[in-house]
Parts: C-alpha cells; structure tokens; sequence
C-alpha cells in the first residue's frame, strides 16, 4: 500500500495501528455502492492519517474473512483490470 497513494484502489483511512516493526491499516473502499473495509499491513514509518484517501496495491497474500469472524480463503494477491 502506498501512502497518499498511487494505488489502483482508492480508500479512506479510519485507523492506523503502529504495532513498531510493521502498521496495520484499516481502510474503507467503495465497492460498486457498498463500502468494504480492509486491513492492510504495511511497513514502518507509514505517513498517512484517518481521513485521508491512499491509493491501495494489493500484494502478497490476501486473506478472506467471513463478518463472524473465520476466515474463508487465502489466496495471491491480484487486480483484472
């Protein structure tokens, strides 16, 4: 994920964990009307703050959970487009 971002995928911040070594940030996207939260985690020092909008790069692994809580699927990370 890129801060202030060049992402293809654009979201807003709402929060973001400074865990020291690595950062997980919580975004919303807006996905065809509906808003879809993510977490992304992401290197340290990360500049961005709630409320502003980053440009999202998915890579690695991304992992599925279900609302309840487990999770799904895992699979590499891909945008079609």
């Amino acid at each position: 994920m890129l801060p202030r971002g060049d992402g293809p995928v654009r979201g807003r911040i709402r929060t973001v964990e400074d865990l020291g070594s690595e950062a997980f940030v919580h975004i919303l996207v807006d996905n065809q009307g509906a808003t879809t939260p993510i977490v992304a985690k992401v290197a340290t020092p990360f500049a961005g703050r709630p409320g502003e909008t980053v440009g999202v790069q998915l890579a690695g692994t991304v992992h599925y959970f279900d609302p309840a809580g487990p999770r799904l699927a895992s699979v590499a990370a891909r945008l079609d487009g």
